[in-house]
This record gives structure tokens, C-alpha cells and sequence, in this order.
């Protein structure tokens, strides 16, 4: 495992406070995603930031869905198979051809 300089790493918390994206920062330092990702967030919670994943979740943001395109996206996704609905569990099966 290799330390990176702490100039290397105020860099990289700089440039990920202005917004460039990790994967960015990562090819521009020469550092593992990974570590990028791990400062960002050492960063946020020393400056007591808080991280919600976005979202675009219907259920969680009221969000309406547009019902037509979803059930052709589901067809088009289930080809010749189907839902098979039970009291414990849902399960999509698909039919096979010999």
C-alpha cells in the first residue's frame, strides 16, 4: 500500500469541492477511485456534511410515472416470460425454447 503526499490529497479534496467528479480527479492525480471516493467522504464528514443518494425513485420523490412507457419497458424486458405472483414472494419466469 502506497501513502500518498498530503499535497496530493489537499488537491484532490479541492478539486472534488469544486465539483470535478471522482473518476476525474482520480486520472488527473494518478490515484485510485477508491481513495478519492474515501476523502471525499473523510471530507464531508469533518466539514459535518451529510450524503443522500440521489434519487429519481418514483415511491420515494412523488415523482409520476409515466404508466403506458413503463408497462411496454416491462414487456419489452419479459419477452415471452412472465410475473409470477405469490403470497411471500414475486419472481419473473421466462419461458424456453428447445
Amino acid at each position: 500500500m502506497s501513502m500518498h503526499p498530503p499535497e496530493v490529497r489537499r488537491r484532490a479534496v479541492s478539486l472534488l469541492r469544486e465539483g470535478v467528479g471522482n473518476a476525474d480527479v482520480a486520472r488527473k492525480l494518478d490515484v485510485p477511485v477508491g481513495t478519492i471516493g474515501w476523502w471525499r467522504s473523510e471530507d464531508r464528514r469533518a466539514r459535518g456534511e451529510t450524503y443522500e443518494e440521489p434519487t429519481d425513485c418514483p415511491r420515494c420523490t412523488g415523482r409520476i410515472v409515466d404508466r403506458p412507457a413503463y408497462a411496454h419497458l416491462l414487456g419489452l424486458y419479459l419477452g415471452d416470460g412472465h410475473i409470477i405472483a405469490k403470497p411471500s414472494q414475486n419472481h419473473l419466469s421466462g419461458w424456453t425454447c428447445a
